[in-house]
């Protein structure tokens, strides 16, 4: 609107000067020209002194969780601008609030910070951006408006519950996995000394220790060997329910990323596979995928660098309806030799599903199964003792959990 009116006013001015021929009707006309279009020119040239850059490395939240996130403009010359407006595009699962416009004067050769909250709202792969910038002058004759193509990622982590949350009972999932990880003592690789005790071997004592403490001390090693689990992840569209696809979908991804950090806290080194596909953004990222093919999967480790490679896969991660889960657990049957444990974690334990885990059991895995928020069709593999090589868990949200 303004424009308009300066536009409406130059003109104005310039059919004076030709209707009057006075030195004063030209003087306006070539005022109002000078100030609309050489003031619009020399602006749209000083907008190039203006950098736009984030500030803010990739965010990885959890959904509830709220986190800020700034860029900064920066004016790279001596003259002063009379006021700019930035403002970040935010996906709407992580806008909080309608974001506002952050309007600002920008002296010379100086720079502010745009800050923006975020608010996580479910699991996903965001990309913040372009930002816009809106610049005024002094007059309000124009604004000047561009993008700033500066993408950044924001993974949405599923929710981790604690197991109890999930109608699981963390006695029965991870206590045989405790019981039978410290095997295969390292003797080059000690770990410290402790009192020692009827049956150690003599040649576990310490005796520097021993002559310290006055008392018999033994060496204790680091073990060589833990468990190795695998969790396997059954993201077959064609297996849900379709009108509970997005909340079955949600529990089961959940349910993964619960069962992954509690596995990874008892010190047990942990493998993933899943029949998904990954959003697009997170195919860019760096994840530690093996192998090519229609399966995603990770290398068996230990540690919170694992838990964060497996919470970013699981937070893009979509089903598929090409490869059934029936492969994976057809390809780990070959895989023979091992008393890994397996982790499966899928929408109904399908006749097939159950025929498959009980092959597995036979080649040497024990292996425990994970319905996401479904009726047990097999009802006689539930409530069985820990020591039971094949069992089924129903996992089901309780009311009132939280992150």
């Amino acid at each position: 609107m303004a424009l308009i009116k300066w536009q409406f006013l130059s003109m104005l001015a310039l059919l004076a000067a030709f209707l009057f021929e006075t030195r004063t009707a030209y003087n306006w006309a070539y005022l109002m020209l000078i100030l609309f279009f050489g003031l619009r020119l020399f602006q749209r040239r000083l907008t190039e002194q203006i950098a736009v850059r984030r500030l803010t490395p990739q965010l990885s939240l959890f959904p509830g969780e709220q986190k800020e996130v700034v860029f900064q403009v920066e004016n790279k010359s001596r003259l002063p601008f009379a006021w700019i407006s930035g403002l970040d595009r935010i996906p709407t699962d992580l806008a909080g609030t309608r974001p506002k416009k952050g309007v600002f004067s920008l002296p010379g050769r100086s720079r502010v910070e745009v800050p923006a909250l975020l608010t996580a709202r479910q699991r996903g792969v965001y990309v913040l951006g372009p930002i816009e910038i809106f610049i005024g002058d002094f007059f309000g004759l124009s604004t000047q408006r561009f993008l700033v193509d500066d993408p950044q990622t924001v993974l949405v982590y599923p929710r981790i519950y604690n197991l109890e949350d999930l109608n699981l009972t963390s006695a029965a999932v991870i206590g045989p996995i405790t019981a039978q990880k410290r095997i295969y003592p390292d003797p080059t690789k000690l770990a410290g000394v402790r009192p020692c005790q009827a049956g150690d071997p003599l040649r576990t004592l310490h005796w520097p220790a021993t002559a310290r403490t006055n008392s018999l001390q033994v060496k204790q090693f680091e073990h060589t060997v833990n468990v190795t689990c695998l969790l396997l992840l059954n993201l077959d569209r064609g297996d849900y329910e379709s009108k509970k696809h997005h909340l079955q979908t949600e529990l089961a991804v959940s349910t993964a990323a619960s069962l992954s950090a509690a596995l990874l806290r008892s010190g047990a080194a942990l493998g993933f596979a899943a029949n998904g596909v990954l959003t697009r953004r997170l195919a860019q990222e760096k994840i530690n995928l093996t192998g090519s093919g229609p399966i995603l999967r990770l290398r068996p480790r230990q540690g919170t660098a694992q838990l964060v490679q497996i919470l970013t896969i699981l937070a893009g991660i979509e089903t598929q309806k090409k490869v059934g889960f029936e492969t994976i657990l057809a390809e780990q049957s070959r895989r023979k030799g091992s008393a890994a444990f397996l982790f499966l974690v899928i929408p109904k334990d399908s006749v097939e599903i159950v025929s498959r885990a009980e092959e597995l059991v036979r080649n040497g895995y024990r292996v425990h199964i994970f319905v996401a928020g479904s009726k047990i069709r097999h009802p006689r593999l539930l409530h069985r003792p820990k020591e039971a090589p094949l069992q089924i868990f129903t996992a089901r949200e309780k009311e009132g959990a939280r992150l």
